[in-house]
Order: C-alpha cells, then sequence, then structure tokens
C-alpha cells in the first residue's frame, strides 16, 4: 500500500517560504544603488593588466545577518523533511508500534561501509525496500538530478554539513559577483575577459566581495579602456563561503529530497 508522506511535503512546502522570502529580500536590497559595491578600474603597467576592483563598499552585515536567518530557517525544514520521512516510514512498518523513537533519523554518511550498521541502527524499524531507497542516495553514491550549481556537489552531504554547522553558528554569507556586470566599462572588460579565458582553459572562480578585491584582470594594450573611479557597480548575489549562491543551493537540496519522497511514496 502507498504510504503517504505528507508531513515531509509540508517542511519542505516551509523550507520554499523561507527560501522565496530570502530570494525577495536579496532583490529588493539590490535593486537600491547604494547597497551594491562600487567598481574602478587601473591599470599596471608592468603586466599590461587592467584590474577592476571595488573600490566602494557599502556596510552589508545587516543584510548577512538577515540572510543567515532566513537560511537557518530553511536548513532546519530541509533536514526535517528527511526525518519526518524515517519516522513515518517506521510508523507505518511497525503499525504505530515504534520501539525506539529518539533513534530514528535519515543517515547521511560518507562510507558504504558504514551502512550496515545504519540498518542495525537509525533505520532498524523500517521497511527494507525503503531503506534500500535511502541507500541509493547516499553520499557514496552519486545523485543524478537536473539542477546544476557550480561545480557537482551531492545535494544530501552538503545538507548535513550545513544543517550540522548551523547548529552552533549562523552560516556565513558572503556577496559574489553574478553573472552580469553593471555598466559598459565592466561588461567590456568582462566579454574581453571572457575570450582570454577560453584560450587560458582557465575560468575564472567566483570570489567574495571585499573593498579593493579584484572582479577580474584582463591582458590589454594601453589605452584599451578608461582608467576610472567610477565603472558602475556589482551586480551582487548572497552566496556560502564556497561561492555557491544561497537560493540556488536551497533548490538544488529541496529538489533532491522530493526526488527521495517520490521514490517512497511510489515504493
Amino acid at each position: 500500500m502507498p504510504i503517504s508522506l505528507i508531513n515531509s511535503r509540508r517542511k519542505l512546502d516551509r523550507a520554499e517560504e523561507h527560501r522565496n522570502a530570502l530570494a525577495a529580500y536579496s532583490h529588493g536590497i539590490f535593486e537600491v544603488e547604494s547597497n551594491k559595491p562600487g567598481l574602478g578600474v587601473r591599470f599596471e603597467e608592468a603586466t599590461s593588466e587592467y584590474v577592476l576592483f571595488v573600490n566602494r563598499m557599502p556596510d552589508l552585515y545587516p543584510v548577512f545577518v538577515r540572510a543567515a536567518m532566513f537560511a537557518s530557517d530553511t536548513v532546519h525544514n530541509l533536514r526535517a523533511a528527511l526525518d519526518y520521512l524515517v519516522y513515518d516510514l517506521a510508523v507505518a512498518h511497525t503499525k504505530g508500534n515504534i520501539r525506539d523513537s529518539k533513534a530514528l533519523q535519515f543517515p547521511i554518511i560518507d562510507k558504504p561501509a558504514k551502512w550496515p550498521g545504519v540498518l542495525r541502527g537509525t533505520l532498524a524499524e523500517i521497511d527494507s525496500r525503503h531503506s534500500a531507497i535511502i541507500e541509493a542516495v547516499q553520499p557514496f553514491n552519486t545523485f543524478h538530478d537536473e539542477v546544476s550549481v557550480g561545480l557537482y556537489f551531492h545535494p544530501l552531504a552538503y545538507l548535513r554539513d550545513w544543517s550540522n554547522s548551523d547548529k552552533h553558528r549562523c552560516h556565513a554569507v558572503v556577496v559574489v559577483p553574478d553573472a552580469g556586470l553593471s555598466g559598459p566599462i565592466a561588461m567590456q572588460m568582462s566579454m574581453f575577459e571572457f575570450v582570454q579565458g577560453i584560450f587560458r582553459r582557465a575560468p575564472r572562480e567566483p570570489s567574495a566581495v571585499r573593498l579593493g578585491s579584484e572582479v577580474l584582470r584582463v591582458v590589454a594594450p594601453p589605452g584599451a579602456f578608461p582608467v576610472t573611479d567610477d565603472a558602475d557597480h556589482v551586480l551582487p548575489q548572497l552566496c556560502f563561503e564556497d561561492g555557491r549562491p544561497i537560493v540556488g543551493v536551497m533548490k538544488k537540496i529541496a529538489d533532491a529530497i522530493l526526488i527521495v519522497v517520490e521514490r517512497v511514496e511510489s515504493a
């Protein structure tokens, strides 16, 4: 008989509310011109490089704190969605006669050698069909989904690490340049750097925006770009310390959990 995991779905819905609230908050904050880091251009004769750098940095600490609270609420609900799943499976399998509800937890482990212990522990009171589904989505297996947020990462492993750190402190939030830069000078330099990057085969990694930090460098002859203190501004987005956008990571994890829920419900 199919199992309804309505409680897990409710937690996913709540996580989505927090994610959407963060997206709306971020959009509203960075619509304000004074909240965008300013850009300048300098020329370094020794290397014939133009450098686009941050020369004005607004005080975004209150924004980081607020964003971290949204992220914390989201991770709590995402992690709970998985634990609710295991609890409801145990209720169904034992017909409500759970022996040790405190032992129940959705496992997220990196090493397959530890799996037999999981079956005797946190998953001891669920059906073997369902434990097999949970095993298939563990970090020691590749998770196949259609959501890309930078280089591959296992969404459940990311959730586990994020949740564990969030229990003790707010997850750090930084601003990283978005896919585009504002202003004709910055955009021209970005296109120039993109072409150079193709030949170098070394794409620029995203980095945190701080006062004085470099956004990009391009090799060009003198006079190719104007040297200025007003090259417009960064189009920022809120990211984790690894440079991945918070909202995108949240969406990838939520989609992964939904895949697990649907697999269990259809088993």
